[in-house]
């Protein structure tokens, strides 16, 4: 399952926070609609990205106080679609040299 984990902090009063994403750097004066609103917890877990694999993605924090609306700076992440090996076996072979084998 491929995902990114926003953790975040904000001190001091606030009513909810909101995520905004997208696949290029954001203007903070005009940001794209958000993926999550309303949210209690100074986490959000975006799990919706496997069509973004291989690529930026920029991500802004709104924090939602009164009437007021605060903005993040921006966070880049970026979620490779390689998958990593593993149970890697490494043998000396007297007539190979080194053979590796690896599951994907």
């Amino acid at each position: 399952m491929y995902g990114n984990k926003l953790e975040f902090g904000q001190f001091g009063d606030f009513d909810s926070f909101g995520i905004c994403r997208s696949l290029a750097p954001m203007d903070p004066l005009n940001l794209p609609t958000p993926i999550a609103t309303n949210l209690q917890t100074m986490y959000y877990f975006d799990d919706d990205v496997s069509d973004l694999l291989d690529r930026n993605i920029h991500y802004r924090v709104l924090v939602y106080r009164d009437t007021e609306i605060l903005v993040s700076d921006e966070v880049v992440s970026y979620i490779s679609s390689f998958s990593a090996p593993y149970d890697l076996i490494a043998e000396f072979k007297m007539t190979s040299g080194i053979e590796l084998n690896w599951k994907v």
